[in-house]
This record gives structure tokens, sequence and C-alpha cells, in this order.
């Protein structure tokens, strides 16, 4: 034992020690380490010894594998598990993003990549007949603010409240007739956008360059200047109803400006392709490139001369009469052409904001009224047309007829006694009318109406056309045919009835009025002119010219006295008719007067009807004064001959009692 133990320190030590207690106390000491290596030999040797021996076979390390199985935790087959699923998830929803919905994505990649820029395309102008700018497109701005500016630190000092008040104060004193305040205060009111911002606001628009120019000049934070353009009429007051206006959108919404919204508007231009971070086309991404196509200019039949005149003429006479209503129409019988169409009250299109909504309604074609006396010439020319009777037949009137239970009169109960057909026109006869009406009939009466114009639209070209109001002869009683035949019991606008005597004054030929003479390229200036309608005869020539010789009576020696002109003969009919209300006539009526000059070949057809006139209400008295005035200037601009001297119409007054102008 000495020896084995002397030897294991010889060997771990590498020196020989002493004999005696302290070798044993260090053989003790050793035991315990020694022991456990020794049994751990024993029991793996063969483990520890093959190392240095050859390889284990191959069917010793199967059996070792068998005889003892490596086994994970349950853990970590579950997030195996896991990660296999989310792997395979994805994988799934890679395919069905990536495969099935390619198509989809596709499709909205290229909206995000491409951009439709659409360029605005200027509208027309509208001119007269002879190139006179009526409306045009001018330069304007829109004025935007931005509040988010205000927030934003300058070297000022100035915090956000003080920005506002400072912008808006100087923005009323520059926009007196804007809200300012009001349209800020509601934009902030909503808080801010998603991305924490503020809306912007546009407190005006259409807003004219000098007004913006000055908010430019004073450089408020926040403010905003984008160019624009607005429809402005160069007279606002001249031909308002015919040309109307445009909303701000540009888009026509009354007169003319709505009829022809789409020649005027042209067509916008359009860039497809794919935009760049600053907003700007990539090159050689264009897709579709339509160049801005601008609107045609529109040229009217009106003249502006005329029409100042007719204007002017009309208004004067509705201030003095302190009427509720008056309408002016000048037309030129043998092409059918408005020269003129004049409304009170009118209004400025170019403030329309301030006129009341009756003020901006064309009475002119779409308020029908009852014609009265004028509508006699309709009634003679047909009976005379028919064969029934001539401009020298012969009638008695005793100033009353008895029709079934009805009794009709002459105006004031007059008696006129025997008397020619140019006697019951220029005395304005209820009687012989209505006996000319019987000897037609009411089928004959009916179309006759119908051909000349009555109970149907005038198709001029204007919006708001009414029809008028004729009843089917199987409806009239014989007193409504009677009614009839002088202008009761039928309405009639008042561009219906200028248009029939238009073709008393045209040999019997009627033409359509219209109001529209073409398009004009506005780069070359070439006009389109629209063709003018064949007319429809609708009496002989001789019965017009007789016709007219009746008419030239009632200006000469008749009710019409107060429309004779100076240096020119003119025919016309006078007309006081009652309006009728809710169980009958009303205590008002309309005082008009149709008239044409010439009188042996007309070159103007005129009409002048006046709605409830205080005091007088007489057509020869308070329409006929009118018609002169717009025919004798009306004419000298037209540069017709004269064909009568000048102090003839001079000469013309009040003649005799006001009853003298009773029809």
């Amino acid at each position: 034992m000495a020896t084995l133990g002397t030897t294991r320190h010889a060997v771990r030590g590498g020196a020989r020690p002493r004999a005696g207690r302290k070798s044993i106390d260090n053989r003790r000491r050793a035991t315990p380490t020694a022991e456990p290596l020794a049994r751990r030999v024993a029991a793996h040797g063969s483990a520890w010894t093959s190392a240095a021996a050859a390889p284990r076979s191959a069917s010793a390390r199967r059996r070792r594998v068998q005889e003892n199985p490596v086994s994970l935790p349950g853990r970590a087959l579950a997030a195996c598990a896991i990660i296999a699923l989310l792997y395979g998830g994805l994988a799934a929803r890679l395919y069905y993003l990536q495969v099935h919905r390619h198509a989809e994505f596709a499709e909205e990649a290229k909206h995000l990549r491409w951009r439709e820029i659409r360029y605005d395309a200027p509208r027309g102008s509208i001119l007269d007949r002879s190139g006179v700018l009526l409306v045009q497109n001018e330069p304007a701005a829109t004025i935007v603010v931005d509040p988010n500016m205000w927030a934003v630190e300058t070297s000022d000092g100035d915090g956000f409240e003080d920005r506002r008040a400072r912008t808006i104060q100087e923005l009323k004193a520059l926009l007196p007739d804007v809200d300012v305040e009001g349209i800020v205060s509601k934009r902030l009111a909503l808080g801010r956008a998603a991305k924490g911002r503020f809306y912007t606001a546009d407190v005006a628009r259409v807003v004219p360059v000098e007004v913006a120019r000055k908010i430019e000049a004073a450089d408020l934070p926040g403010v905003g200047i984008l160019p624009a353009s607005r429809r402005r009429a160069i007279n606002g007051d001249l031909a308002s109803h015919v040309v109307g206006f445009t909303g701000r959108d540009g888009d026509g919404l009354a007169g003319l400006e709505r009829i022809l919204n789409e020649p005027l508007a042209g067509e916008d231009g359009v860039l497809a392709a794919e935009i760049d971070r600053t907003g700007q086309p990539v090159p050689g991404t264009v897709a579709m490139d339509r160049e801005v196509e601008p609107g045609r200019d529109v040229v009217l039949t009106l003249d502006a001369r005329i029409q100042h005149v007719a204007e002017g003429a009309l208004r004067k006479a509705f201030a003095s009469s302190k009427a509720e209503s008056a309408t002016a129409i000048v037309l030129d019988p043998k092409t059918g052409d408005v020269l003129a169409l004049a409304n009170c009250p009118t209004y400025n299109v170019n403030r329309r904001g301030e006129a009341p909504v009756a003020a901006r309604v064309n009475q002119a074609v779409s308020v029908p009224f009852e014609p009265g006396s004028t509508l006699k010439v309709m009634t003679v020319a047909a009976a005379m047309q028919e064969g029934l009777y001539t401009a020298d037949s012969t009638f008695y009137c005793t100033g009353r007829k008895q029709i079934g239970r009805r009794t009709i009169h002459c105006a004031h109960g007059d008696v006129h006694g025997n008397e020619t057909l140019l006697d019951v026109i220029r005395n304005s006869c209820n009687i012989a009318t209505a006996d000319c009406a019987f000897k037609l009939g009411k089928q004959k009466l009916y179309e006759y109406e119908r051909q000349f114009g009555f109970g149907d639209k005038t198709n001029v070209g204007l919006p708001g056309e009414s029809r008028g109001i004729l009843a089917p002869p199987g409806e009239w009683s014989d007193i409504q045919l009677s009614n009839i035949a002088f202008g009761q019991g039928i309405s009639v606008t008042p561009l219906q009835l200028a248009s029939a005597y238009s073709a008393i004054a045209n040999d019997g030929l009627y033409r359509a009025p219209r109001i529209i003479r073409g398009t004009r390229d506005p780069e070359t200036g070439t006009l389109r002119p629209d063709p003018v309608v064949d007319g429809k005869q609708v009496v002989s020539a001789q019965v017009a010219r007789d016709m007219r010789r009746m008419l030239q009576s009632v200006v000469d020696d008749g009710t019409g006295k107060l429309a004779q002109l100076d240096g020119y003969t003119a025919g016309g009919k006078t007309g006081t008719a009652q309006i009728a209300g809710k169980g009958g006539y009303t205590g008002k009526y309309v005082a008009s007067f149709v008239g044409m000059a010439p009188a042996k070949d007309p070159e103007l057809v005129i009409l002048v009807a006046v709605t409830a006139p205080k005091g007088g209400y007489y057509g020869g008295v308070v329409a006929g004064p009118v018609f002169k005035e717009i025919a004798e200037k009306s004419l000298l601009l037209r540069r017709v001959p004269r064909d009568r001297p000048e102090t003839v119409g001079k000469k013309a007054g009040r003649r005799g009692s006001v009853r003298s102008f009773a029809d």
C-alpha cells in the first residue's frame, strides 16, 4: 500500500515525499478524487478507450441510439408547429395578393402613377349682329385663406390669433361684400383634418383683377390668390333677359348662356400621363393628349343700338305709368330676326344677386296675356282670305249684339253705324269682328289662329317659352267664338303676337322668329350662319297689302294717332285688354300697340305692351308713344329712306277726347 501511494504522488507531484504521518494524510485527501474517476473509467472504459482504438461499427451506433433515444420537450414542438403554420399562412396570403388579385392591384397602381389633367377651355363670347361685344370672359382671381400659416413662427412675434384678426380685418376692407369672418370661422370650426392641418377656405371667387392686386400688395399671412376667369356683360343691363348668365363653375344658368352652353363652353383639354413628385408629366409617358378647343362665339340677331333704344323708351313708359311690367319687341319681318327684346323690370347681369327673381323673368316669351283688340287683325285677315269679305265690304254696328244669353258691346257702348271693313279695324269694332268670326266658323278661325303661330311655341331659342292658351274649337261656345275673334278667351305671348303681325308685314308669309344668327370661330372670325327657315304663306300678298292699308288708317285717323311717325308712314293696331283673374276679369288692363313701318313695305314690326298701368290704360295712349320713339330712332339707325314729310308726325298729338283712343 505504501509503495502504491508513493508511486501516485510521484506521478502527480513530480517528487517523492517524506515518509510519515503527513504522507498518510495526503493519501487520504487524494482518495475521494481518485475513486470517482476510477469508477467512471470502469463503467465507461470501453467508451473512453475507443478514441484511441478503431472506430465503432455502424451497427453499434444504431444500437446505441435505440438504447438511448433523444426526445424534444413539448413546448419546442408547439413552437415549431406555430412557425410552420405562420409561414404557410404567409405563403397563402402572398399567393392571394400576387396571383389572385394581381389585375386589381396593377390597375390601382396605374391610377396612383397616372393622372388626368384637365385644361379649361375659354368660353366663347356673345356678340350682336354687327359684331358688337355683349358678353365675354375676363381674367379674375379666387381668394383663398390657409389658417395653417397663422401658426407658423415668424420673426414678428405675432401669434395665431393676432394674425387671424389682422388678416380678417384687412380682407373685410378689401372685400366689403363678402362675409370674410363668417367663412373663415366656419372653416376653423370644422377643426383640423386627418393630418393635423386646418382646411383652407375659398373666401371669394371670381374677384376682379384690380381687387386681387390690392390684396396681393397687402401681403397678408395665409392669403393666396389663384387665377380664374369671370363672365362679364359689357353693358350689364343691355339685353339681360336674352343673354342670361352663368354660375360659379362657368356653366350657363339662364338665357342664351344656358341654351347655348355647349357651343359656348367648347371642349376642355385633357392630358393623361405619369406624374412625378412635382406634379409634372414624365416625358414619354403621355397616353392621351387632347388639345383645348375654345368655345365658339355666338352672334345674335340683336342690334345693340336698337336694343338700347327699345330699353330706354320702355323704361320711361314703365316708370311714368307706374306699371307692373312692360315689354317691347322689334322684328325684321322679312327674316324673322329679333332686333330687340326688352322687359321691365330688368336686372344687371353682372349684379344679378341684387335683383328680385321676378325681374329675371323674360315676359316677352314666358308670360302670355289676352291680346284684346290687336287680335282683330288676324280675324279680319282670315275672313278676307276665305273670300267672305273685301276691304270695301260694309257692316252696320248697333253697339251691341245678343249671342245666346250673353251680349257683347263695342267699347263704351259706341255705335259705329254703317262702316266698311277698313272702318272696322280703324274703329276697333267688336260687333263687326264677331260677325266675321261667325262667318268663318269655329274650326276655320282656329286653323288660322294656329297658322299665325298661336297655341304653339315659336322656338325662337330662348328658355322658358310658353305656348300660350288656345283651346280646341270643339270646346268653344258661340260666345267664346265671338270673344276669341276680338282677343278675349285666348292668351298669347308678346313674341307670338309680334310674329303674327310680321306675316302681315311680309306679304302674308309667316317666318318664325329667331334670335341666333350663327356662330363664329374665335380664331379666324369666320361666321357660320344659321339658315333662315322657310316661311309659310298664311294669307295672300293682296290680303296682306289690304290689311296694311287698314292698319295705316288706324295710325292716321283712328285710335293709334299718337303712334304717327316723323317722316315715315306707319300702320298698327291698338289693344286694351282686361286682365283675367280668378272668377272673372280684374280692374287692370294690358295696354298694347303692335305696328309696322314704313306702312307700304315694312322694315320693322314693333310691339309694345304695358301691364297694369296707373292712370290712363288705353293702348293708343300708353303704348303708342313708345312705338313712335322706338320706330323713329330705329329706322334712322337702319338708314331707311323717309316716305312722308317730317311735319306730319310732329303735328300728331292728343287729338279729341280720351274716348277717341278707346279700342
